[in-house]
């Protein structure tokens, strides 16, 4: 950031100045204003540092706003608030798949494992993220953590495997690493460096993929695309905000620092699409890296808000795992 400050102020007049709050301070508020009891769901410091936004489970912008109101005199800090339903974790429980492609499809799935694959458990139908590995080259799939459901709680060592014909079901591996803050777990597995780059399993399925060349943070303004295996890919989403914590009923859990994203097209992910892979295109045949897919924040009336998800540099910077790249 130094030596860009530094590039640009011999073109530009460029002033660098303190925030009102730091962003510790805007995300330990979030946080007591997700625990207070007024019915907040979540929230995010304003990206100027001045305050925080809330997400309330509220019927109309006037209760929100109220909210709002209580939460500036218990914080001591500006709050504005919009009201919102619940979020929707995205695995899904029967799937009414028309894929039909054989090896090499979403559904039909081959170690090395690709992200934007189905992944499914006996309780969950899932999608796998992006490959990665450790330092001592040990190979894992990326996922969501919140698709480590038992059916009462997340909990590690949930079998995963590809395909619904249980004739060519392929072994995964177990899921690890959750419960956490953040909602990203590794299945250990080998796992590649492509994405699949095509329709869903409700449409087709796809052989087409793209290869990972690496991995880039999350910043407001981004124009990213998701591939999730039930939804298939999607793009024309722009980051509207990021460090989003959400609190999550059934199983009670907190989500911290994820971003969040609206969709310029209308269209929005689905149920199964949970832990499949977000990335910005590099112009060629090539995806980057950019997040885990979490779910859909959705207003009073059940319609999407936000887009959600895991900024890959943060689990990457949990894990000490690199992306696979080719």
């Amino acid at each position: 950031m130094q030596r860009l400050i530094s590039r640009l102020r011999a073109r530009v007049d460029l002033r660098v100045v303190q925030t009102r709050y730091s962003l510790a301070t805007l995300n330990r508020d979030v946080l007591r204003a997700i625990s207070s009891g007024s019915g907040v769901a979540g929230g995010y410091p304003l990206t100027d540092g001045s305050g925080i936004h809330l997400s309330v489970h509220a019927p109309s912008a006037r209760s929100a706003a109220s909210v709002a109101s209580a939460m500036r005199s218990r914080l001591g800090i500006p709050v504005v608030a919009t009201p919102s339903g619940p979020a929707v974790p995205q695995y899904c429980a029967v799937p009414k798949s028309h894929a039909t492609l054989g090896p090499g499809s979403r559904c039909y799935d081959l170690e090395n494992f690709w992200g934007g694959d189905v992944i499914q458990s006996p309780y969950v139908f899932c999608s796998g993220g992006f490959g990665v590995h450790n330092p001592a080259g040990g190979e894992y799939l990326m996922t969501a953590a919140h698709c480590a459901y038992n059916g009462s709680a997340y909990v590690n060592g949930i079998s995963f495997h590809n395909g619904q014909d249980p004739a060519h079901w392929q072994g995964i591996g177990a899921i690890t690493d959750v419960p956490g803050e953040h909602d990203w777990a590794a299945i250990p597995a080998g796992a590649g460096d492509q994405i699949y780059y095509g329709p869903g399993i409700y449409s087709g399925d796809t052989h087409t993929t793209r290869t990972v060349a690496g991995q880039h943070a999350t910043s407001v303004g981004d124009s990213l695309c998701e591939s999730g295996s039930f939804g298939g890919l999607l793009c024309d989403f722009t980051v509207s905000a990021l460090n989003y914590s959400y609190h999550q009923t059934g199983p009670s859990q907190t989500w911290t620092d994820l971003a969040l994203a609206t969709s310029g097209s209308g269209q929005w992910t689905m149920a199964g699409d949970s832990g499949g892979p977000w990335f910005s295109l590099d112009g060629s045949t090539k995806v980057w890296a950019m997040g885990i897919h979490h779910g859909l924040l959705e207003n009073a009336a059940d319609q999407p808000l936000y887009e959600m998800f895991t900024p890959v540099t943060v689990a990457t910077s949990d894990s000490g795992l690199t992306v696979n790249t080719g």
